[in-house]
């Protein structure tokens, strides 16, 4: 490690693995948490309501205890990224010896097991989230349960190795979710395929099975007791996106995946499947491959002589095969099976909570494990075969060669891996230092303590699936930094499985003036925000934001600029409502109450009448359960009328899954396609109670004769489809509750004074 590291090992707190996407944003969190927090809240991020520890890859098991040491022991600040570092690299250098322990278990020699388990650990996938998700690059964790797994069924009757294993799932899953749910699965399926081995001793081995299940089951049962005591969001979105795009596939898992290995091969062997899955990388080696092609051959051979069962008991340790029966079992759930095959989304709404660990493709991480000390004892018992046959040397060779092979590639492995991180020498400009925040606000006579939070431009949000904006890599460095420096925590969000009502609350403050923002009126104190700009392109709604901002500093990094809560909360809906009211007469005049301040053809579907649980402005709503919905198909509300149109519609973002996009297509007389526009609702900042405004705009020509609208989401529910020019401002008054309620282009203003 000494080696490969170099002087990442010796001068951790020089590093920053990563500056940009996930691997900044677990730095930062774990480092303002360790700064600023304690328990289980964290606050720096999403204010100003923050979130739980569990979440973010905030590693709890690393900061929690940290948090501590820093803030009542032993201070670190200045070398927060140091520890974390170190801490990254000691679980790589232990997972050697936890492969080693299980080589040991099941019979393999010191001089053969030694540079096995450092093979099989530095060519481990894992390696590869040292820089992205750091939380998940502890590859010690799955061969150390499989280890305790080997030992309880040795001695089935010491409870300090069902102990063992129930604690390293427990905290392994305060390192990462993950661990802790394939930690269950593991041990279950183990259990459960050394059953149907041993099925004529079954009633030997229950007792066993009985303390299994009870490791197995007490650390999911203890973490979830912990969540309910601590956690007070019961919003989070209940059906994440990825689950059935982050599998694993069998060129993923098989096939080499890093270069030159990868690429050269591919240029020999052109037909070869694309091994790329990121997800799903789990490469087991070319000799695992080259184990898995004899062990075809060989089924082969056993169908064809009617030995079909041998394959089912091959000569292996008892340990050995039901693990890696067990792990077959699992690499079939990584590659999302039977969830792809015909009829298998009919399982979705039966996983409940297991769909929260939507990247099934981490799942085959196990299979490698398994897999690898597979093929190790595959080619020891090679080797014992040819010794027994007077053949020694051969079989010395043939381990050499073997040993050279599988030691190339974890080395070309390592080095990818390890070559990026030695170039990264970065860490003290996130930890501040020269040019930070502090000394620019101080500057011109502020400091941090004058305002209440950071607003990031551009600006980031993930982490409901209902909404995101995609900030640029810089802004949200930029962001991490300067909430670091000054203590301040960030209006913006990018993390797991956040609450979707905090979400929409947050996002609306950035909405247009017609967009009403309860948030503003609720906050802790009346400081202005911190509004910190980056030299990046900005969209119109950010533009419209510092506008209303007073300038302060600018660098050729950033841009502050002081923000008054009164300036962001002001809006037009009063002012809306007074010019709907005094020139109501005057206004053109539609079905369904509509009102238009031009005599130009304007069009509303309230979907009133349709039958629907949730509704925005008058009973009723479109509702559609999967897939493409037609929520227009007709002709202009004017057909003469040329010119750009705005098609808006609310859409309830309560729905079971994610919230989806909207589509509008032109047509003429002969059904060509004239335009087809396409706007994700994900991006939208309009929003109104628990709604989200989707609009697209199209340019009607002469030749247009028809209009499409079109929306694609899981679950929907769709209200009022407005479509107007759009120089035509439209008011509507709708009833739902004791109320008239008036809306302008669709956006609720305020309710209609009683005469």
């Amino acid at each position: 490690m000494a080696v490969v590291y170099g002087p990442v090992l010796f001068h951790p707190n020089q590093y920053l693995f990563n500056s940009a996407g996930d691997g900044v944003r677990g730095y930062y969190s774990i480092a303002y948490y360790i700064r600023y927090n304690f328990g289980t809240h964290f606050s720096g991020m999403q204010y100003p309501y923050g979130e739980h520890i569990n979440y973010n890859d905030m590693q709890p098991l690393v900061s929690y205890p940290l948090a501590w040491v820093n803030q009542h022991l032993l201070p670190f600040d200045e070398r927060i990224l140091g520890v974390l570092n170190i801490i990254s690299l000691a679980s790589i250098g232990l997972t050697p010896v936890a492969v080693l322990g299980v080589c040991r278990r099941l019979g393999l020699p010191n001089w053969y097991a030694v540079p096995a388990a450092l093979i099989i650990a530095f060519l481990s996938p894992q390696m590869a989230r040292l820089d992205s998700h750091a939380s998940m690059a502890h590859p010690a964790v799955l061969p150390l349960l499989w280890y305790w797994l080997l030992r309880s069924k040795d001695e089935p009757r010491r409870w300090r190795w069902y102990l063992a294993y129930a604690l390293t799932a427990l905290l392994s899953g305060l390192l990462h979710p993950y661990f802790l749910l394939m930690g269950s699965i593991i041990t279950i399926t183990f259990g459960g395929v050394f059953l149907a081995q041993q099925w004529r001793q079954r009633q030997q081995h229950y007792a066993w099975l009985l303390r299994l299940l009870t490791a197995a089951i007490t650390p999911l049962v203890v973490y979830r007791v912990w969540l309910l005591l601590t956690d007070a969001v019961t919003d989070r979105p209940p059906n994440p996106w990825g689950l059935m795009h982050y599998y694993a596939n069998f060129a993923s898992v098989f096939l080499p995946v890093i270069n030159p290995v990868r690429d050269a091969l591919r240029h020999i062997f052109p037909w070869l499947p694309n091994p790329y899955a990121w997800e799903g990388e789990s490469y087991v080696g070319a000799l695992g491959l080259l184990v898995l092609v004899v062990a075809a051959v060989r089924l082969v051979r056993y169908v064809m002589r009617g030995h079909a069962r041998l394959v089912l008991r091959p000569a292996l340790p008892q340990g050995l095969r039901a693990a890696l029966w067990a792990s077959v079992l699992l690499l079939l759930w990584a590659m999302a099976l039977p969830l792809r095959a015909p009829g298998g989304e009919l399982l979705l709404p039966f996983l409940g909570p297991v769909k929260q660990l939507r990247a099934l493709g981490r799942f085959a991480w196990y299979f490698y494990y398994v897999y690898t000390v597979y093929v190790a004892y595959y080619f020891y018992q090679l080797y014992r075969y040819l010794k027994q046959r007077r053949a020694q040397r051969f079989g010395v060779s043939v381990l050499l060669v073997a040993g050279a092979v599988a030691g190339f590639e974890a080395l070309v492995n390592w080095q990818a891996q390890a070559r990026p991180l030695r170039d990264r020498a970065n860490a003290a400009d996130l930890q501040a230092g020269q040019g930070n925040y502090r000394e620019a606000l101080r500057g011109i006579g502020r400091q941090p303590e004058d305002f209440q939070a950071i607003l990031p431009l551009p600006y980031a949000r993930f982490g409901t699936d209902k909404l995101q904006f995609d900030a640029p890599d810089r802004a949200r460095y930029e962001s991490f930094r300067a909430s670091l420096d000054t203590k301040l925590p960030l209006l913006s969000a990018a993390m797991a499985r956040t609450s979707i009502g905090q979400t929409l609350r947050l996002t609306e403050i950035l909405g247009s003036p017609l967009v009403d923002k309860p948030l503003l009126r609720q906050l802790p104190n009346g400081k202005p925000f911190l509004l910190l700009v980056t030299p990046d392109e900005l969209a119109a709604f950010e533009k419209r934001i510092v506008a209303l901002g007073k300038p302060l500093v600018s660098t050729p990094r950033f841009s502050l600029y002081e923000l008054p809560v009164a300036a962001l909360a002001a809006t037009d809906r009063a002012a809306a409502l007074q010019y709907f009211q005094e020139h109501r007469l005057q206004l053109t005049a539609h079905p369904q109450q509509v009102y238009a301040t031009t005599p130009r053809g304007v069009l509303l579907e309230s979907y009133a009448g349709r039958a629907s649980e949730r509704a925005f402005l008058r009973p009723g709503a479109f509702t559609s359960p999967k897939g493409f919905a037609t929520l227009y198909d007709g002709p202009l509300p004017a057909p003469a009328d040329t010119g750009r149109y705005e098609v808006s519609v609310w859409i309830d973002a309560r729905s079971q899954y994610g919230i989806g996009h909207i589509q509008a297509k032109l047509y003429d007389k002969q059904g060509n396609l004239l335009e087809h526009v396409v706007n994700d609702t994900r991006r939208s900042t309009e929003i109104s109670g628990d709604w989200v405004r989707s609009a697209v705009v199209v340019h009607a020509t002469p030749a247009t004769t028809r209009l499409e609208v079109l929306y694609e989401n899981d679950d929907l529910i769709a209200d009022e489809l407005l479509i107007r020019p759009l120089d035509t401002d439209v008011y509507t008054i709708s009833n739902l509750g004791p109320h008239k309620q008036i809306a302008k282009n669709g956006y609720p203003i305020g309710n209609l004074p009683r005469l």
